[in-house]
């Protein structure tokens, strides 16, 4: 799934729409005219779509499928041009006159109606959180596929963790949704269930700039919060049976230091900043593991970063440098800010993408909402 060449320029679209059987099998019926359509995909959420049809435009066969279209029996895929860009259960059909709407939910919906079937006790040691997420995935859809399991996608998080749960006592979407919390990154894209991580972004896009926006709201903001010159991870220590490995009842708790970096010592500019960074996990981090952390910390904020900041929502340009198959949450995407009073070059992480095309407004718009992952002045180098 990762995206290894860039597409665009974005263009404009025009957009039609296929009713299937579940599991996206068979074509019921084709919709070519359509009223308005709005799609999204989003990261570690459950995104929606919308396509509104004109009765009185579509074929026969089309509005006989349509009086007999059922939630959770049909899905619908949406087409940009020949492309499709987004498919999903039906989930609260609506008739009237003029119109039938058809709201949908992405295919991570059906997971809000599973549970977790089997006893899973991952708790002696810490395994990467993709690899958690994809078990308990599989379980949930093995009684009954609704055509995910063979595009299910699972790369490294780069987050490690622990996790137990007692057979039909868990809702599926609410593990998944702890997992993000804890650190995993996850996406839906047409049938793909995309699982990664921090440790696996899914591919760059081209340079964005100011005129692939169709906005000025561009804003450099340098965050002196997560200054920090020196800094310690810490965790609990309790009172171990050596052949059980298990916590012995009444051990008082304890904070160690399991790993430190950076210089005690005053930076000459900006002065000492120390943090201490709690490791909750049961397994307590080894040296080296909890160094790295450390590390990281340090490093990622020397020099204090300076971010670009792109009002939520910001629609891009036609002329913009992407195709549609590349903005997919989890995208590193590049953008260069020039015309403000410090230039500065930033990379950012795409978090959510949604379309929109309208008959009435005549045309389609394509807005992004981006997060900061740190930026340097342009022509400098990363410290």
């Amino acid at each position: 799934m990762k995206v290894s060449r860039p597409g665009g320029p974005l263009g404009t679209g025009t957009y039609w729409a296929d009713i299937r059987t579940r599991g996206g099998r068979k074509r019921v019926a084709s919709a070519e005219e359509v009223v308005s359509v709005q799609w999204e995909r989003t990261a570690d959420d459950t995104s929606q779509a919308t396509v509104v049809l004109p009765v009185r435009k579509l074929s026969t066969r089309c509005q006989n499928a349509l009086a007999d279209a059922y939630a959770w029996v049909h899905e619908v895929r949406i087409f940009r041009d020949d492309e499709p860009v987004w498919e999903g259960p039906l989930y609260q059909p609506q008739w009237s006159s003029d119109t039938v709407t058809l709201p949908c939910r992405d295919l991570s919906a059906w997971l809000d109606r599973r549970v977790v079937h089997g006893d899973y006790n991952h708790t002696g040691v810490a395994y990467d959180l993709s690899r958690h997420a994809e078990e308990m995935i599989r379980d949930a859809f093995g009684p009954d596929d609704p055509g995910v399991l063979e595009h299910l996608v699972s790369y490294p998080s780069g987050v490690y963790g622990t996790w137990a749960v007692v057979a039909n006592t868990a809702q599926a979407s609410n593990e998944l949704h702890n997992f993000a919390e804890a650190g995993l990154d996850w996406t839906v894209v047409g049938r793909r269930i995309i699982l990664f991580g921090p440790a696996s972004p899914l591919g760059q896009t081209r340079q964005l700039n100011e005129g692939d926006f169709k906005t000025d709201a561009l804003t450099i903001t340098q965050d002196g919060s997560v200054a920090c010159t020196r800094a310690l991870v810490v965790s609990q220590d309790l009172d171990q049976d050596e052949d059980t490995g298990q916590i012995v009842a009444g051990s008082t708790p304890s904070l160690v230091v399991r790993g430190q970096y950076g210089s005690a010592a005053p930076d000459p500019q900006i002065g000492l900043h120390e943090i201490v960074i709690t490791d909750d996990s049961q397994v307590p981090p080894g040296v080296e593991s909890a160094t790295l952390t450390a590390q990281a910390e340090v490093r990622g904020a020397n020099p204090i970063p300076l971010y670009i900041g792109v009002e939520s929502g910001a629609p891009l340009a036609e002329c913009a440098p992407v195709g549609i198959a590349e903005l997919v949450p989890g995208m590193l995407v590049p953008v260069s800010s020039q015309n403000t009073p410090r230039s500065v070059l930033s990379t950012m992480q795409l978090v959510s993408v949604q379309g929109e095309w309208s008959e009435s407004v005549g045309g389609e718009q394509i807005t992004v909402n981006l997060a900061t992952r740190g930026g340097v002045p342009n022509g400098a180098g990363a410290a």
